[in-house]
């Protein structure tokens, strides 16, 4: 219990000290068109992360820590760009989990 509670307070650490990751979740919040919305797509994103952890080892090329910034300040940019332009978009989540 203790290992998780260490692992999840270094994950708040990192998500509130990264700007990527402060503006993923600012678009993310502003990307949900209701507060129903917003409780789905928090936990949606939760979960990609959660399962993003025993996947990364497997992945074969090392991405350096500057690469999964700025993938996820496109990711941003595709989001907001996607809430803007299409604000009766349906897969909003499906973008979610693949680039949590």
């Amino acid at each position: 219990m203790e290992l998780i509670g260490r692992a999840v307070a270094a994950g708040m650490v990192r998500l509130f000290t990264s700007p990527a990751s402060l503006l993923f979740l600012l678009v993310l919040a502003l990307a949900a068109r209701s507060g129903r919305e917003a409780m789905l797509l928090l936990p949606i994103f939760l979960a990609g992360e959660w399962l993003a952890l025993p996947a990364a080892p497997r992945i074969p090329i090392p991405l350096a820590p500057g690469f999964l910034a700025a993938a996820m300040v496109l990711t941003s940019v595709y989001l907001a760009a996607e809430s803007a332009f299409l604000p009766e978009g349906r897969l909003r989540w499906l973008i979610v989990v693949f680039w949590a």
